[in-house]
């Protein structure tokens, strides 16, 4: 009974731990993919501009055409990503995130 007991603990408590750190690493990952967009998102719907951490790193680097490429990425990425995610409550605000992405853009670029 208890050799039964030794032999089968042990590989349970290892499998747990896998599955805990699968759990966080996955938590970990989804975080930083898409929490971070929509932080990013929320911020530029209720600023009107971009990103603090980007302007940061525009002041830093200057308004080089490298670090406008990038920046214009970034922001390319967010708007594609707001067009394709379900993550956005309905039509009308998708519509309403993207034109205000779009007119961010505008000011961004001039």
């Amino acid at each position: 009974m208890y050799t039964l007991l030794l032999l089968l603990v042990p590989p349970l408590i290892g499998l747990s731990i896998i599955l805990l750190v699968a759990i966080w690493g996955t938590n970990v990952l989804v975080e930083r993919s898409v929490g971070r967009k929509h932080r990013l998102l929320e911020e530029m719907m209720n600023t009107g501009k971009l990103p603090v951490a980007w302007s940061s790193h525009l002041d830093l680097k200057g308004q080089s055409a490298k670090t406008q490429r990038k920046i214009a990425g970034q922001l390319d990425e967010l708007i594609r990503y707001a067009q394709t995610t379900p993550l956005v409550a309905d039509e009308e605000s998708r519509q309403v995130l993207l034109e205000r992405l779009d007119g961010i853009r505008a000011d961004w670029a001039q």
